[in-house]
């Protein structure tokens, strides 16, 4: 493929202290990279760098191999925005989509082409003539990313567009938006809270933390087997317990979990016994209504959380331990606060780091 953006020793520092510090990113033409990271972690800062809306305090950054800064507005024009809150000016839809072929000078008649197509692609063609502050949030959003595809930009940022939408709108943009993607070539950068939007809409995840990057990989590394703790809570693995390799076999390995017990997962880490570890435990890879002879507890639920369509469980084993489960597991084991239940950890379901504490 071939290299879009590429920055070196990037820095942007605000009052002495270094909002991004980036040693080096790239990104290809066609490749979408979610960025994930907790608030104050210099995501957004790092793409307003990214977008020439920003200037560094240090560093390069090349488009297309050419140094550029946000003076260089031929570059700009080939880079869009889409913003959390949608930004939109005063007038119609269709005014709005077409401002930034106007600021163009695209002649009249290919801009009517153009506002009509995508118009139509994020299925919003009936709000052409209606003025913008009647709209919903799902359907201003939807306007904000027909402008920014108007223009047919190379690298399109997405700086957590849908987080103020309820369910259905942003599952609704979401699904339309990954179908623009499979149909073009554009590069996205995405960053993102939602992890479940991560597999859909990206081939690479980069993790922020304290203004760098931390951590980088494909989605389905980064989700199931992440490398740092950080990444680990961002993903939603909130079972995270220290312990200690007691045992090592040929097909398994074993930990001792803060003194409660023996946990056995896969013996495919270089981890020699001894080793301290920080041992994840994914939520949604528990088994509820289950038992083996390993890794199978009695589970006492102290609380339930209703969430999304799933179903978070609170409660011991002895250990604190969340669990997370589909309505029909819920439904099925007829789960209630209170209730004792047989559940089952699969090796699949446990990660370890190192414990570098």
């Amino acid at each position: 493929m071939n290299e879009l953006v590429r920055v070196e020793n990037l820095v942007w520092q605000v009052q002495g202290r270094n909002i991004v510090d980036v040693e080096r990113f790239s990104i290809d033409a066609g490749e979408n990279v979610a960025i994930i990271g907790e608030n104050g972690s210099g995501k957004s800062s790092f793409v307003k760098l990214i977008a020439l809306l920003q200037q560094p305090s240090s560093g390069n950054i090349y488009y297309r191999g050419n140094l550029c800064g946000m003076k260089s507005l031929d570059i700009r024009r080939e880079i869009s925005t889409v913003f959390q809150e949608p930004l939109l000016l005063k007038g119609t839809v269709y005014d709005n989509v077409a401002l930034g072929l106007k600021i163009r000078k695209v002649p009249k008649p290919l801009i009517r082409e153009k506002v009509d197509r995508w118009l139509e692609t994020f299925n919003i063609s009936h709000l052409k003539k209606q003025n913008v502050r009647g709209l919903s949030g799902g359907e201003s959003q939807r306007v904000s990313l027909a402008r920014a595809m108007v223009t047919e930009p190379r690298l399109l940022i997405l700086d957590e567009p849908f987080s103020s939408l309820d369910a259905p709108a942003r599952a609704g943009i979401v699904q339309d938006f990954c179908e623009v993607l499979r149909k073009s070539s554009l590069a996205t950068i995405f960053i993102t809270h939602n992890v479940t939007e991560i597999p859909l809409m990206s081939d690479r995840v980069c993790v922020f933390d304290g203004g760098k990057i931390i951590e980088e990989g494909p989605p389905a590394r980064i989700l199931n087997y992440p490398g740092r703790e950080v990444t680990a809570g961002l993903v939603g693995i909130e079972n995270i317990f220290r312990g200690k390799i007691v045992e090592k076999g040929k097909e398994a390995l074993y930990v001792e979990c803060e003194g409660t017990g023996r946990l056995r997962t896969g013996n495919h880490y270089d981890f020699p016994r001894g080793t301290g570890v920080k041992i994840l435990i994914r939520p949604d890879m528990v088994e509820v209504g289950h038992s083996r002879e390993y890794n199978s507890y009695k589970y006492r639920i102290k609380k339930i959380y209703p969430l999304h369509g799933h179903y978070k469980l609170y409660g011991g084993i002895p250990f604190d331990l969340i669990v997370l489960v589909g309505k029909d597991a819920f439904v099925k084991n007829e789960l209630a606060t209170g209730k004792e239940i047989d559940i089952f950890i699969p090796e699949e379901g446990i990660h370890l780091i190192k414990d570098c504490h």
